[in-house]
């Protein structure tokens, strides 16, 4: 019988030490690349999920809504967005590009209401009654243009429904517009201000309604500032190249700086033009 302990020699002694000096190293090795791996794992999922969570939480094409951090409209899928989020009405937009509302293009449409808080007229029980949420935000064009709004409806039309107290709408230009209602208190950027404020805007187009019809305001008790129109203008009474009709009388003269070059029309001797 060969005895075990005899083979091992002095010289097998090392050979066996450094075997199992290197057994050890393997497994140490094993197990740093194994918590390397886990790290790179954790950290990668720790960035998608926020990555999904700040995708699922942003709104419009950035921002925050407040007046350091305006909500930024840069495509027509924002401010259409914008028209159906009541909640944000009384937010901070920046309009960052210019945006082309044509019909013909894709995610386009003819609206048959105003795009931004509209007055929409329901039947309950055969009575009539108006469903609105006014905008009393702040709507900064920057100087960008909305172009071919085509509105198709009865009141309150044009791209915005209705400003409220402290809304403000200012340095924008609504263009090559073809807003046209069976109703009152139509516009190219405004059915009916209702002491709000519109600074620095302007319009182009077609314009056209029943009463208090205007070229960019159809229904007027807030301030009109700096501002103009071209739209060729039509409708039954209370019509005007920039502003059709007031609802109030205010003290002073709500508007400033402002003309038009619009071409009215109107049909019937009882029409008259109490706009501007």
């Amino acid at each position: 019988m060969v005895d075990v302990r005899s083979s091992l020699t002095v010289r097998t002694i090392p050979f066996l030490i450094t075997a199992c000096h290197f057994e050890r190293s393997a497994v140490t090795c094993h197990c740093e690349r194994s918590v390397a791996i886990r790290f790179r794992v954790c950290v990668a999922a720790a960035v998608l999920l926020l990555a999904i969570v700040s995708t699922a939480t942003a709104k419009y094409s950035g921002g925050s809504g407040t007046a350091q951090d305006p909500y930024r409209i840069a495509a027509a899928a924002d401010l259409i967005l914008l028209g159906e989020t009541p909640a944000d009405y009384d937010k901070h937009f920046l309009l960052t590009a210019d945006i082309d509302l044509d019909p013909k293009l894709p995610g386009r449409k003819v609206f048959d209401k105003a795009v931004i808080a509209p007055i929409s007229r329901v039947s309950k029980a055969g009575n009539y009654s108006w469903e609105k949420a006014p905008f009393s935000g702040v709507f900064d064009g920057s100087g960008h243009t909305i172009s071919h709004l085509t509105i198709k409806g009865m009141d309150f039309l044009g791209l915005f429904g209705q400003l409220y107290s402290g809304a403000e709408v200012s340095n924008l230009g609504v263009v090559d517009v073809n807003v046209t209602g069976s109703g009152s208190s139509v516009g190219a950027l405004v059915a009916q201000n209702d002491e709000g404020h519109v600074t620095a805007c302007y319009s182009t187009g077609m314009v056209s309604g029943s009463p208090r019809v205007g070229g960019l305001v159809g229904c007027n008790s807030g301030d009109v500032i700096r501002s103009y129109s071209t739209c060729a203008v039509s409708g039954g009474w209370a019509i005007g190249g920039l502003v059709g009709g007031k609802t109030t009388e205010r003290s002073g003269d709500p508007t400033a700086a402002v003309w038009s070059v619009a071409r009215m029309l109107w049909a019937g001797w009882w029409a008259q033009t109490t706009g501007l």
